[in-house]
């Protein structure tokens, strides 16, 4: 079980009942932290109180009382119940029913039976889809064909007249997991050509961004590869229709085809650079740091040395505060995440240096107004969230104000302020979402761009190349996620969310609170980016599509990933994965028209950091 505790044992002669709860995490405490344990208490004349197995039993009073300890998966648990209702199991349930858990034999197999046959009902149905098909002789088969599954059904329905009961158990238990790998083999038999014909239409897709149209491209060869690919579309239609594939398969299998004959009618000529290559390695790159931390820092550290190396060898001061931050990015992926944790005492110091960056970085000053202004509003709000950290656990009333700030923070007039006051305000308003140090964190990181960019500026290199600057936006919107944690530990913050000074309330709320906890890192970067790169607004299409192409190939990789097991955690993370890497170019794309709007025309006189555009190469 998940968790030891005392439970109370009632003993009653006519009942049979079941009481289950969930951890409330979502995680287990044990070795793995990708398995969901379910602890729940079986008891009544209907259970069988011998024990499973050697050595798997707890105690149950405090008398000492001991009781088997049965460990299930949570699908077993509607088979379970429904034998103790005295009900057949549900239809689409792919549940085994465990043995030795009903004290009566007769209703034991009984149960058994039910599920035994609802499986096998199961699995004929599958087999007669399958069947349909005119081409399903042709093609490779289970072995359970469906004379055995009659001939087991027979069996089973002669056992239950001869009122066997025990023997019905027994061949029902041995029968159900062989009848249960059946049913998986024909749910999954295009399992393997989805995700061969998934790979091939992002190989199409792929083609399609990476290469630039052309009139001059013809002759035997391009003709050759269009007859080929009619010849295939052509091979596919006929096999769906003929084998009656069903209709959302049949569309993943024939959309390879669709995506290669666009790419071939508009005339596409692959032209990978250099460049792009590059990219595509680093994007295969930040795929393993979506499983491991430390690997995209060393990632992130040799890709920010690389594009200043120029600034390393003159050894200045400013470079030598570089490196530092640079360093110090890099080792915070060394320590635990901070993403999904409470800690009061990192929180409380991340708002005190929120207030008093600006300050000692000197980027604001009292003697301006609207720096006052903005020193002074901030100061009040991190105040106010200070004294709800120390003092109160459900203080509506900040909660109440940092959804007002938020709307001060986008409103249109926030146009009128310069690039150090929207990142203040920025930084603010992520320190209060936060329930650990991650602030600190990404204001590190923030401020490590913006010398990074200064030091470009003085040693006359910048962003002119549109890839680069996609890698740039790519691997810090990465970063700036996996810096501070990782997928799963989103799942850990939507659980300390009552803990923030947001608060904590309705299903949609806590969602539009996760995605702006999120995404607001990265439209701190992209401010930073899009006021100090000329290039990031006029070539955004062109920079949208560099990003498509990395993001796809890592896309491609995830894909490979994601499929159905038994750990619905372990699915659920893979498929997140294989979700964020396609969302992510579109999101980036719309945070830079948010940061452009946020910006305005005042990014041009921006004295902090000016514009650069020399060639970074």
């Amino acid at each position: 079980m998940a968790d030891q505790r005392k439970v109370s044992y009632q003993s009653t002669d006519e009942t049979g009942q079941i009481r289950s709860s969930r951890n409330i995490t979502g995680y287990s405490n044990g070795s793995s932290n990708q398995e969901l344990e379910t602890p729940f208490v079986l008891w009544g004349a209907g259970v069988a109180h011998i024990s499973a197995g050697p050595g798997r039993s707890f105690v149950a009073n405090e008398l000492g009382q001991r009781l088997p300890l049965h460990i299930l998966e949570s699908i077993q648990l509607t088979p379970l119940m429904s034998g103790l209702l005295g009900l057949p199991t549900p239809v689409h349930n792919r549940g085994q029913l465990s043995a030795g858990l009903l004290n009566d034999s007769m209703h034991e197999a009984h149960a058994t039976y039910n599920n035994a046959q609802q499986l096998l009902n199961q699995a004929q149905y599958v087999l007669h889809q399958h069947s349909r098909g005119l081409l399903s002789n042709l093609m490779p088969s289970h072995w359970l064909n469906e004379q055995l599954l009659k001939s087991f059904l027979n069996n089973a329905n002669l056992l239950w007249r001869q009122q066997r009961f025990l023997t019905l158990t027994e061949y029902s238990g041995n029968l159900m997991p062989t009848v249960l790998q059946c049913i998986d083999y024909y749910v999954h038999y295009y399992r393997r050509g989805l995700l061969l014909a998934s790979a091939c239409a992002f190989l199409g897709w792929l083609l399609q961004l990476c290469g630039v149209p052309t009139a001059n491209w013809g002759g035997l060869q391009l003709l050759l590869c269009r007859a080929l690919l009619h010849l295939v579309m052509l091979l596919l239609l006929l096999f769906v229709l003929l084998q009656r594939v069903p209709w959302l398969t049949s569309g993943l299998l024939l959309l390879p085809t669709l995506l290669w004959t666009r790419a071939m009618e508009t005339n596409v000529e692959c032209r990978v650079t250099r460049h792009q290559l590059l990219s595509m390695l680093m994007a295969l790159c930040c795929v393993v740091g979506f499983f491991f931390r430390r690997f995209i820092a060393l990632i992130y550290l040799g890709f920010a040395c690389y594009h200043n190396r120029c600034a390393l060898m003159q050894r200045s001061r400013s470079a030598f505060l570089w490196l530092l931050h640079v360093c110090a990015l890099t080792a915070l992926s060394w320590l635990p995440p901070a993403l999904g944790y409470w800690q009061r005492n990192w929180l409380l110091v991340s708002l005190l240096i929120t207030f008093v960056r600006p300050l000692v970085c000197r980027s604001l000053h009292w003697a301006s107004a609207l720096h006052r202004r903005s020193l002074i509003c901030n100061g009040l709000v991190l105040l106010t969230a200070a004294l709800h950290v120390l003092f109160s656990s459900q203080a509506r009333m900040l909660h109440l104000i940092a959804r007002a700030y938020a709307c001060y923070v986008f409103y249109p007039y926030y146009r009128q302020q310069g690039l150090e006051v929207i990142v203040y305000n920025l930084s603010t308003l992520y320190a209060l979402i936060c329930t650990s140090y991650e602030s600190l964190v990404i204001q590190l990181l923030t401020m490590e761009l913006q010398l990074a960019l200064r030091l470009k500026q003085e040693h006359g290199a910048g962003i002119r190349r549109n890839i680069t600057l996609a890698m740039y936006m790519l691997l810090y919107s990465c970063y700036s996620l996996f810096v501070i944690g990782n997928i799963k530990a989103v799942d850990r913050f939507r659980f300390y969310m009552r803990f923030a000074n947001f608060g904590c309330y309705s299903v949609l709320v806590n969602g539009a609170l996760i995605a702006l906890k999120l995404l607001l890192p990265i439209l701190l970067l992209l401010v930073i980016i899009c006021a100090n790169c000329e290039i990031a607004w006029p070539y955004r299409q062109e920079i949208f599509r560099r990003l498509l192409i990395m993001c796809n190939v890592m896309a491609l990789v995830f894909l490979f990933h994601v499929r159905s097991g038994y750990i619905w955690w372990e699915d659920l993370v893979s498929f997140l994965h294989f979700s964020f890497v396609q969302a992510l170019p579109f999101f980036l794309l719309l945070l830079c028209y948010l940061a452009h709007f946020m910006l305005g025309e005042h990014a041009i006189e921006t004295p902090q950091l000016p514009k650069w555009s020399v060639h970074i190469y």
